[in-house]
């Protein structure tokens, strides 16, 4: 869910384009109130509990920002709907006939933030490097790519390869050449001064606050919103506070009675995308080290048959959450690619007592004189691991 407060046009246009142009995860708004006097800065709380550690590498798993902002892909491609993708660091592309090879026409007016210019190089780089590092490489890009010139790259690729495009051109982050090839262990290493292409670029930084500036040299425009600045604060109960003090700009989190934020926080309104679910994750697999009752399956149908999802979702989602389905797809979102082999299509929303029950006894449990099942003498018993200080 997303909070954001209600602001001028100009400030809401300009964060509607940096939404367009970055895979941005904390979404962006602002307020007339929030975050004090000054408009051009958009003041963000992530949820991030505790100071931030500076590390800025796109494909490291402890970044904190830049994906979209600092760093740009070739193209923009929008997954939500079905249209074409949208140019970023590529003006067009094309692939033969058979999906062997794709061919990039890239921008000749791009720079990066330390005003070396952008070309062909920098791309075949980065490709190459991911290839080579495997914990970087989450799309399983296997391709061949050479620089045609400074504006043209081919990537060829042993099989036909049509549907890793968008991967390829769409969720590969383009890094400079001339700053990362000295770099020892790119997948990990600690990015301090990155250097991007894209819309924004590090301003200052502390433990408990970072700002990112516009970047003026911005091929698309230096953008009219001029700072956004992330805050860490003790957890979600300080986000709510700050909230309510109009501290902040734009949320990604929980706040008590999500339905009426428009009463409860003057100036704000919410988008709530009903993903939330309810689900008990366990170490299941006795062959791989496993331990504890939950490696019976029979258990596990048993919690899952005994889970009141209903409850849940009111107790802990405020009822914003969707059914899901045992194939781990979200109903809503997925219904199309859920597998006819299920025989549940969806986990049940109330507790089937009488399936959890058959489920125990048919693998040889017995519910004892205080009301807890056991076998050969073993009462049920496992231990649960929740979140503490969460407003959800």
């Amino acid at each position: 869910m997303f909070l954001k407060a209600k602001r001028s046009s100009r400030a809401r246009t300009a964060a509607a384009g940096l939404a367009a142009v970055a895979v941005l995860a904390t979404g962006c708004g602002g307020s007339d109130t929030a975050g004090g006097t000054d408009s051009d800065t958009l003041i963000v709380y992530t949820g991030q509990s505790g100071d931030w550690q500076l590390n800025f590498n796109p494909f490291s798993p402890t970044l904190l920002e830049g994906p979209g902002t600092i760093f740009e892909p070739l193209f923009f491609f929008n997954n939500i709907r079905d249209v074409d993708p949208r140019p970023r660091l590529g003006k067009s592309f094309t692939w033969n006939a058979d999906g062997t090879q794709l061919d990039i026409e890239l921008r000749d007016d791009a720079k990066w933030t330390d005003g070396e210019k952008f070309t062909a190089q920098d791309v075949v780089f980065t490709l190459d490097m991911v290839k080579k590092n495997p914990s970087m490489n989450g799309t399983g890009y296997k391709g061949e790519a050479t620089a045609v010139d400074d504006t043209h790259v081919t990537v060829k690729f042993a099989e036909p390869s049509f549907m890793e495009g968008p991967q390829v051109l769409g969720r590969i982050w383009m890094v400079p050449r001339h700053r990362w090839k000295d770099i020892a262990t790119p997948a990990t290493d600690v990015v301090s001064e990155p250097v991007g292409t894209g819309p924004f670029q590090l301003g200052d930084f502390k433990a408990q606050a970072f700002t990112l500036k516009a970047n003026p040299a911005y091929w698309g425009g230096e953008p009219a919103l001029k700072n956004v600045r992330y805050l860490a604060l003790s957890g979600n109960q300080s986000g709510e506070a700050a909230l309510r003090q109009g501290q902040i700009d734009w949320q990604t989190g929980p706040v008590p009675d999500i339905a009426n934020v428009e009463k409860n926080y003057p100036g704000y309104r919410a988008i709530t995308v009903p993903m939330n679910q309810a689900a008990l994750f366990t170490c299941s697999n006795a062959e791989l080290g496993c331990q504890g009752p939950q490696t019976d399956v029979a258990v596990r149908k048993a919690v899952y048959y005994g889970m009141n999802r209903t409850q849940i979702n009111s107790l802990a989602f405020e009822n914003t959450a969707s059914e899901v389905s045992p194939g781990a797809a979200l109903l809503i979102r997925d219904e199309e690619v859920v597998s006819g082999e299920l025989q549940e299509r969806t986990a049940p929303m109330r507790p089937d007592v009488a399936k959890a029950t058959a489920a125990l006894e048919s693998a040889g449990y017995a519910k004892g004189s205080d009301g807890i099942y056991a076998k050969d003498g073993k009462p049920v018993a496992m231990t649960i691991k929740v979140v503490a200080g969460w407003t959800d």
